[in-house]
């Protein structure tokens, strides 16, 4: 399988939109948090921007300040995604709808100000560098910048989380996961009892975690065989993260970047790997 620079950015802005699409109905689902007696109230969330410049975006972003506003805005951002999806990747409709969904992203990044993690890091990583990277104005060394600065980016992300278990004595013990699975937030009642008096498969599946994790890296420079290897049991990692702890934003974000990390490690290992 093989494909070209932009088959590639069309693939990982499909599965990135398609994420950003059901987080933006699951903020429609619950838009009374952002009422005044919400957890997004503006009237406090409003308070951190004060003074100079802060005074002038808290007005700025006045109009999404309440639940009907909010509404209003999550509804547009659905509509410029659908417009995204239906327009061909690299024309000049794609860069509008796509700068218009950059500025909505940030925008509601600010006005919600707390809750944000690693997937909406990713998720706003992709759709910036698409945007200057694909479009009209577009040329191959454009498309191969941004083609590797998503794949090191994916690489970097998965080899710090990695790293950060590794020193940490709680996922070197294998006591992270059920420790995990039995939080009210989390967890899992059913998994945490089949966890809690077998310490084997609690080390096994932490130590499964941070392997991939930190070697992650290397797909991009190891024959193929190693990066499916790789981007299955990443991708297998997500979904058991998405099923069992409701992190499906992250399932999306961290995938979105695997038709990028495939394209770039099929030209690269070659070229080590002859």
């Amino acid at each position: 399988m093989s494909f070209t620079m932009l088959e590639a950015f069309r693939w990982t802005m499909i599965v990135c939109l398609t994420g950003l699409s059901i987080s933006t109905l699951e903020f429609l689902a619950i838009s009374g948090s952002f009422a005044p007696d919400g957890v997004y109230s503006w009237s406090i969330l409003r308070l951190r921007y004060f003074g100079g410049m802060g005074t002038l975006l808290a007005q700025t972003l006045d109009p999404i300040g309440d639940v009907r506003g909010v509404r209003l805005f999550l509804l547009a951002r659905l509509a410029l995604i659908a417009g995204l999806f239906a327009v061909p990747i690299g024309g000049p409709a794609f860069s509008l709808l796509l700068a218009l969904l950059v500025v909505s992203n940030v925008l509601f990044t600010m006005r919600r100000t707390i809750g944000d993690d690693g997937s909406d890091q990713m998720t706003s990583i992709i759709l910036c560098t698409t945007l200057l990277c694909v479009g009209p104005h577009s040329d191959t060394f454009v498309l191969r910048c941004g083609l590797g600065f998503l794949a090191g980016q994916a690489a970097l992300s998965y080899a710090v989380a990695g790293i950060a278990k590794l020193i940490s004595p709680i996922w070197r013990s294998g006591d992270a996961i059920y420790l995990i699975f039995n939080t009210c937030t989390y967890g899992n009642r059913g998994l945490a009892s089949v966890l809690k008096n077998r310490r084997y498969l609690r080390r096994l599946l932490c130590w499964s975690v941070i392997v991939v994790e930190t070697l992650f890296p290397l797909c991009l420079v190891l024959p193929q065989p190693f990066l499916w290897f790789f981007l299955i049991a990443a991708g297998l990692f997500h979904l058991g993260c998405a099923i069992i702890m409701g992190l499906n934003s992250f399932f999306f974000a961290f995938t979105a970047t695997y038709p990028i990390v495939y394209y770039v490690s099929s030209h690269l290992s070659p070229s080590i790997w002859p």
